[in-house]
């Protein structure tokens, strides 16, 4: 289906190379987190003892690994194989929204999980 008004195809080119942007920035930033697990660590054990696991969750404490940080690396690079050489060309962008979605939500699944406790804390 072609756009009779070339604007509208510019935008919505411009918008799918946003989210492509958009997914890799996120995907980057997803993987950066669990290297950070000292500065978590420090907070978790400000609200519960310090032998407790992260955020008082097993949950996260096995999530916050860097190992798998790297294993999600890898189903981000076999994702970006797949996209270039299995899908085709007419279903790459649902595909592309369908990626940003899905690490969007990751983000802010663990972003949740790492600061809510803090949040819910009681004041010092």
């Amino acid at each position: 289906m072609t756009s009779s008004f070339p604007i509208t195809r510019f935008l919505g080119r411009a918008l799918f190379f946003l989210a492509r942007i958009a997914a890799i920035f996120l995907s980057l930033s997803l993987l950066a987190i669990p290297f950070n697990r000292n500065g978590f660590q420090e907070i978790s054990n400000g609200l519960y003892a310090p032998g407790a696991p992260l955020m008082g969750s097993n949950l996260l404490d096995f999530l916050m690994q860097p190992w798998l940080a790297a294993v999600l690396g890898l189903g981000m690079l076999i994702y970006v194989y797949a996209r270039f050489w299995l899908i085709s060309a007419d279903r790459r962008r649902i595909s592309d929204l369908s990626y940003l979605a899905t690490v969007a939500l990751l983000m802010m699944g663990i972003q949740v999980a790492l600061y809510l406790p803090a949040i819910q804390a009681p004041a010092l």
